[in-house]
């Protein structure tokens, strides 16, 4: 209707409820803050197709997951989510690509989702499929400055989480490939809101392990990762496929 894109809206703009994301989750009965664990949150991408929208909230998903800040973004414990696609024709006729957009947000009348305090989450997880097996385009925060990763892309990032509230360490990683038990090569320091090179996207409670090269399509990876929660120590290996 007003033909814009972006995160954020305009008074007077047709449907206007707020300009923020936040302000729009409030307006519709939900918690507000964007910044807080699992109170609201937006992502958007574009897809390519010219007239289709058929797939495109799962090519977008992916997409979206493949970048470690988004995957973060979605992955904290929102008790809603809704997504809409727009074909961009429908803005401006020559654009040919879809434009999906992700809200999530927790009733202001609960709580946001959290785990045990001693579990430990991971995304990927044992016996996840259709992974993406490669981050392709650049991240806004971008996770490796001075790295265009359309040149040089990486792997898809391995999330590690525990409740919000508790601290996460990730001390060791390895990824490797079942069939041949060759090692993919990972970035270190494993990144954490005490080491990640952009903190203020991250909470205490998450952070995540890059590998540094694409992974290959239609492949089964055996992931180890060992850190803390808090004070107690942990070990998780697990396995999961990528996609093609």
């Amino acid at each position: 209707m007003n033909h814009l894109e972006g995160h954020y809206q305009a008074s007077g703009d047709i449907g206007f409820t707020g300009v923020t994301p936040a302000d729009r989750m409030l307006s519709a009965g939900y918690l507000a803050s964007s910044t807080s664990y699992g109170q609201s949150g937006e992502a958007q991408t574009t897809v390519p197709s010219t007239n289709v929208l058929f797939g495109a909230g799962m090519m977008a998903t992916r997409e979206l997951i493949s970048a470690p800040y988004h995957l973060m973004g979605m992955f904290r414990g929102y008790k809603d989510a809704g997504v809409s696609l727009v074909l961009a024709s429908t803005l401006v006729p020559s654009h040919t690509y879809v434009i999906p957009v992700f809200n999530f947000a927790t009733p202001a009348s609960f709580l946001p989702q959290l785990p045990g305090d001693a579990e430990i989450l991971t995304y990927p997880c044992q016996g996840s499929t259709g992974v993406n097996f490669q981050l392709a385009q650049n991240e806004s925060p971008h996770p490796i400055p001075g790295r265009h990763l359309v040149v040089q892309p990486i792997g898809h990032p391995i999330l590690v989480s525990v409740r919000n509230g508790n601290v996460l360490t990730i001390t060791s990683a390895s990824l490797i490939k079942v069939l041949t038990g060759a090692a993919v090569a990972l970035r270190t320091p494993y990144s954490t809101k005490a080491t990640d090179v952009n903190p203020a996207y991250l909470n205490d409670n998450e952070g995540y392990v890059l590998p540094d090269v694409p992974l290959e399509p239609n492949t089964q990876y055996q992931a180890t990762i060992d850190g803390g929660n808090n004070a107690a120590t942990f070990s998780r290996t697990f396995t999961f496929t990528t996609g093609s």
